[in-house]
């Protein structure tokens, strides 16, 4: 997929995730059905918010697809004028870490809303513009840091 197509494509996959369990209340499935079928989940399963090896295991599949999503997605950020990588690269950071508090939550997205914290957004964005330095000192200083904040 070209890197646009898969950023808005992991967004979309992130954003149904996070949402499971609001979009059960209204009645609806976002989830490929083809995939609850994948892990022998059913959809009755889905509305009585059955939280068990097999739904743990459905949602490892869509984060694992996501963040393959989100990895095409970062190939194509060096490919855009210089303003409009911050944005990007902030809002892929941002979304990635939906997916990682998924998991920290145990993938409980019925009952936990998987979010970044306000905070956390605000110490994402530098380090988001470190990321979209190609050289000099921002570079850099991301090099140095990069194995103690992923």
């Amino acid at each position: 997929a070209e890197p646009a197509t898969a950023l808005g494509i992991a967004l979309q996959l992130t954003n149904i995730l996070r949402d499971v369990g609001e979009d059960r209340l209204r009645g609806r499935i976002y989830l490929p059905l083809e995939d609850l079928e994948r892990f022998n989940y059913t959809e009755a399963d889905l509305f009585n918010c059955v939280l068990d090896d097999r739904y743990r295991q459905l949602m490892r599949f869509q984060i694992a697809r996501a963040r393959k999503y989100f990895a095409l997605a970062e190939k194509g950020i060096d490919l855009l004028t210089p303003e409009s990588r911050l944005p990007v690269r902030a809002s892929l950071d941002m979304y990635s870490g939906i997916l990682d508090v998924l998991e920290e939550n145990g993938y409980d997205n019925f009952h936990r809303r998987a979010y970044v914290p306000k905070m956390q957004k605000v110490g994402i964005v530098p380090l988001s513009l470190m990321r979209t330095q190609k050289e000099g000192f921002w570079h850099s200083v991301y090099r140095i840091i990069k194995p103690f904040v992923g």
